[in-house]
């Protein structure tokens, strides 16, 4: 049974930080041996997993309701997606990459920013842009771990050109007693086009889900399938603008 009432929870809640903060100590003082090192590294993870699955059910309830907030934020700015994707990190997720190798989290509940996810496909670019620009006039953007995943994107790569921002509640929204309980998460927004979407289904599949090394040929093969695809993204944003010039002669 968890804590039953607010104050319950800070306690719960500084005891643990106390603990994680012993524990990380002793995993970085020096002369623990490597078994010892793996069974605080052990205990940590448990900690850590323990915290998250008391914290999901808020996160799930934020992704619910954010997914709905942004459904109407694009419709009365006349916005009609594709698509409005989402999901909230499970358990299992959420410790694999708390201990994923080449990372250090001093709190992973604080420094993974994609507990929560939404993903909003857009039918072009141009809507894109002003998708983004709605999500940066209505969030709190934490810029330093936002992302625009097209610049010093290899040739390859054109499903990953989705702009990626992690974002808060404003200060004003954050205020509102419907809001009040979510207003210290986080989550990650990303925006893409559908063939961006498309593409990066299928790249991820083909790619990722192979075992063996994909030959040459092969991989030549997907580059000029990429380049095409985006070039099928301009000519579509072209028709687009073509149409509606069209309709205002």
């Amino acid at each position: 049974m968890g804590p039953k009432n607010h104050s319950d929870r800070e306690q719960l809640a500084k005891k643990r930080a106390a603990r994680i903060a012993a524990l990380r100590s002793s995993l970085e003082s020096e002369g623990q041996g490597l078994n010892a090192s793996l069974a605080i590294e052990t205990e940590l993870i448990d900690t850590w997993r323990e915290q998250y699955h008391e914290l999901r059910p808020s996160c799930q309830e934020f992704t619910y309701k954010l997914r709905q907030l942004l459904a109407d934020i694009l419709r009365n700015s006349d916005i009609e997606p594709a698509q409005i994707e989402m999901r909230t990190k499970t358990v299992e997720s959420f410790v694999e990459k708390a201990r994923r190798d080449g990372k250090r989290y001093s709190d992973p509940l604080k420094d993974i920013t994609d507990l929560v996810g939404l993903r909003i496909i857009a039918y072009d670019k141009e809507e894109v842009d002003t998708i983004g620009e709605l999500i940066e006039s209505e969030f709190a953007i934490d810029f330093d771990h936002s992302t625009d995943k097209s610049y010093g994107l290899e040739l390859d790569r054109f499903g990953y050109l989705s702009i990626h921002y992690v974002v808060r509640l404003s200060d004003e929204r954050a205020k509102l007693t419907e809001w009040q309980a979510f207003a210290p998460l986080k989550a990650e927004i990303q925006i893409r086009t559908v063939l961006q979407h498309a593409w990066a289904a299928i790249d991820h599949r083909f790619r990722y889900k192979t075992t063996t090394e994909i030959p040459t040929h092969l991989r030549r093969k997907l580059f000029r399938l990429s380049a095409l695809l985006e070039l099928a993204d301009e000519e579509f944003l072209n028709l687009k603008r073509l149409k509606e010039q069209a309709a205002r002669d």
